[in-house]
């Protein structure tokens, strides 16, 4: 802050003073936050230290702004990090889980193998949502038919049976 003598100096102070504070709140608004919050996370790729981690995310966050900085940063990682991150959380939050798969633009293979590896090893209870985030991206024809032909819990098979009207069992296996 510039030291200015005499009384009008102190108002000048005063005005100075105001400014800054003033160029610093709305430095920190919309887009230009976003900018720099996301200019952050790329430097903070860059050194390897990571922007966010998955138990940040053990609740949805509630802002749209926080959800966006996190596609963007899990875009910028490489495939085999995107996966690794995406597992990490889902036994902490699977819903937002599946969403971020939705997001990630992951190759076609991984995400068959996400997608066999979570219905064998996931909890029935999120049959429906496996359903719901995985018909968009592969297909129905080969969602159905890659889970008719995985070896899933009879609690798994009777969730997602009762979620899609019986459109596992009417799925030909094999």
């Amino acid at each position: 802050m510039v030291v200015l003598n005499g009384s009008s100096g102190k108002r000048a102070n005063k005005r100075l003073h105001r400014t800054n504070f003033t160029v610093t709140t709305f430095a920190l608004r919309g887009k230009t936050a976003a900018r720099k919050i996301y200019s952050v996370s790329r430097a903070l790729c860059i050194m390897n230290i990571p922007a966010f981690t998955p138990e940040q995310f053990a609740t949805r966050p509630g802002m749209a702004q926080v959800e966006s900085d996190l596609k963007k940063w899990l875009l910028s990682l490489d495939v085999e990090e995107r996966i690794e991150f995406i597992k990490q959380l889902w036994p902490i939050n699977f819903r937002f889980a599946l969403v971020l798969v939705q997001a990630s633009q992951l190759p076609r293979k991984e995400l068959d193998k996400i997608f066999r590896r979570w219905l064998r090893e996931g909890h029935h209870n999120t049959a429906q949502e496996l359903i719901k985030r995985f018909v968009p991206i592969l297909g129905e024809r080969k969602f159905w038919r890659i889970a008719s032909q995985e070896n899933i819990t009879p609690a798994m098979r009777d969730f997602l049976n009762y979620h899609s009207h019986g459109r596992l069992d009417a799925e030909p296996n094999g």
